[in-house]
C-alpha cells in the first residue's frame, strides 16, 4: 500500500477534494491526515457523532444500518468519488449508519471542527458539499429501484463496477457471503450469479479474491443504475456526466438543495 502524505496530490486522490477551487483547496491541505484503513474498522456507529471526516481514496466504506435480528443492511458504499460523515453539517451531527471498512486501503480524514467551520464559512464549500447529499439522496432512490426491479446478477455486477471504480487495479477482496449480506440476498444466490459472470468471461473468482477480467463484460450485466449513479458523483466533482444524471442533480436550487441534503443526512449519513 502506497503511503499518503499531505503534500500528496490530494486533489486528484479524492474526487471530492479535487472538486474545491484553488483557494479552498489550499486552506484544507493543512488540515488533512493521511490514514490507512483496516478492513472490518468501524469508523462510527448510528447515533454517534463521527470523530472524522473520511475521504476515501482507494479504501471503500460501507454505511450499514442494523436490523432487528442482528444483521447490517447496506444503505451505501462509499469510495473516491465522495466522503464518509456527512452528518457532521447536517441537523445535530449523529450519524443514522454505522460506517464499516468494506475494503482496505488509504484514506484522508479531516477533524469535524473543521468541516463544520468551512461548511458555515466558505460558500464554494458549501454548495459543494450540499450537491454531494444531493447525489447521495439521488443514488438512495436509485437504489431502493434497482432492489425491486433488477435481478442479482444485474446488482452484483454493478457493485463489482463500482468497487473497480474505487479500485482500478480490478482486485476486489470480498467473501460471498460478505457480498451477500451488502445485497440482502441469500449467499448460494451471490455464488449462482458470480459463476456466471466467471463462465462469461467477467471476472475470475477464488475464495475471498475477486478480480474483473473485462469490464465491458461486467457493464453488459449490470443495469442502467450504474451509469446513473456514477453520473451523479461525476456531476458533483465536474466530470462528464450522462444528461439524465445531470438533470436529476441540477433540477434543485441552492434552497431545495438544502432541504435535500437534510434528508440525506437523516437517511445516509
Amino acid at each position: 500500500m502506497t503511503p499518503l502524505t499531505p503534500c500528496a496530490d490530494d486533489r486528484a486522490a479524492n474526487l471530492l477534494l479535487a472538486a474545491f477551487p484553488r483557494s479552498d483547496a489550499e486552506r484544507w491541505r493543512g488540515q488533512i491526515d493521511p490514514v490507512d484503513l483496516r478492513v472490518g474498522e468501524r469508523l462510527h456507529e448510528m447515533g454517534q457523532v463521527p470523530r472524522w471526516a473520511y475521504f476515501p481514496v482507494d479504501a471503500i466504506v460501507s454505511l450499514l444500518v442494523p436490523t432487528h435480528d442482528g444483521r447490517c443492511d447496506e444503505v451505501c458504499a462509499v469510495g473516491r468519488e465522495g466522503m464518509v460523515g456527512i452528518a457532521l453539517f447536517m441537523d445535530n451531527g449523529a450519524s443514522t449508519s454505522r460506517a464499516v471498512v468494506q475494503a482496505a486501503g488509504r484514506a484522508f480524514r479531516v477533524r469535524p471542527a473543521w468541516v463544520q467551520e468551512e461548511f458555515a464559512s466558505s460558500p464554494a464549500v458549501t454548495r459543494l458539499f450540499l450537491r454531494y447529499a444531493m447525489a447521495r439522496v439521488a443514488e438512495l432512490a436509485q437504489s431502493v429501484m434497482c432492489g425491486r426491479h433488477h435481478t442479482t446478477e444485474q446488482r452484483l455486477a454493478r457493485r463489482l463496477l463500482h468497487g473497480m471504480d474505487c479500485r482500478p487495479d480490478g482486485h476486489l477482496w470480498t467473501t460471498q457471503e460478505q457480498l451477500a449480506g451488502l445485497l440482502g440476498v441469500r449467499r448460494e444466490s451471490v455464488t449462482s450469479e458470480a459463476l456466471k459472470l466467471q463462465r462469461a468471461g467477467a471476472i475470475a473468482y477464488s475464495r475471498g479474491h475477486i478480480t474483473v477480467l473485462d469490464r465491458a463484460q461486467l457493464v453488459e450485466h449490470s443495469c442502467e443504475c450504474y451509469d446513473l449513479v456514477r453520473g451523479f458523483y461525476r456531476r458533483v466533482t465536474g466530470s462528464q456526466a450522462p444528461a439524465s444524471a445531470r438533470r436529476a442533480v441540477d433540477a434543485y436550487p441552492s434552497h431545495a438543495l438544502v432541504q435535500c441534503a437534510n434528508m440525506a443526512g437523516r437517511l445516509a449519513a
